[in-house]
């Protein structure tokens, strides 16, 4: 198996539910990934900038894992796990627009 690159820009914040999710699935897979993270904490902005622009240079064409709902667009070969996806259509819309 290769090792999976993983972004880990997580890895510099206070934990909170996401971050727990990641550094325990991290902890089990920690033979099979290579995490990827800033020199620093990266919040906000500088933290998407951060994500978009060197963490796909920094996977060199390997799969990436990014475990925390972001990750970068360039990157072809990407897993991104949404947490909290809450559907939305235009009946649903409508439906809680009316209960007002």
């Amino acid at each position: 198996m290769d090792v999976i690159a993983f972004n880990a820009r997580f890895n510099r914040h206070q934990p909170t539910g996401m971050q727990r999710y990641a550094l325990e699935v991290s902890r089990r897979l920690q033979r099979h990934i290579d995490p990827v993270q800033p020199g620093r904490t990266l919040r906000g902005v500088p933290g998407h900038l951060w994500e978009q622009f060197y963490l796909p240079i920094a996977v060199r064409g390997r799969l990436l894992w990014s475990p925390n709902n972001t990750g970068p667009i360039a990157v072809s070969r990407h897993v991104c796990t949404i947490h909290d996806l809450i559907p939305r259509s235009e009946e649903h819309t409508s439906e809680l627009q009316s209960r007002g």
